[in-house]
């Protein structure tokens, strides 16, 4: 079953977007684990849910890059965009299953 996705860069956009649909999913930009960091998707979701009640996934683009994906989950965040070309890809897999979190691999 496809997953109704929505790509957000902000709490502005999150709200919007989840007032619009409450069905929806969430997944960062490309690649934000990087550049906007674990810990702001983290609190961001966070806040989302505290403040909307919206029950969906907010998964963290992660890219190619393995460290980020590894920090994200460390930070409890298991939802994870994840590049199926990048050399660790089953390892992420393996991690994200491990970890109760669903994996959205690149590109679909």
């Amino acid at each position: 079953m496809l997953t109704k996705l929505r790509i957000i860069h902000n709490l502005t956009e999150a709200k919007e977007a989840v007032t619009q649909d409450r069905q929806l999913d969430l997944c960062s930009a490309p690649a934000a684990a990087g550049y906007a960091g674990v810990l702001w998707w983290r609190s961001l979701i966070e806040l989302l849910r505290a403040e909307t009640g919206w029950q969906g996934r907010g998964f963290l683009d992660c890219g190619t890059n393995a460290a980020w994906a590894v920090e994200a989950i460390h930070a409890g965040v298991i939802d994870l965009r994840f590049d199926r070309r990048s050399p660790a890809y089953d390892e992420v897999e393996h991690l994200v299953a491990a970890a109760g979190g669903k994996l959205l691999a690149l590109p679909a």
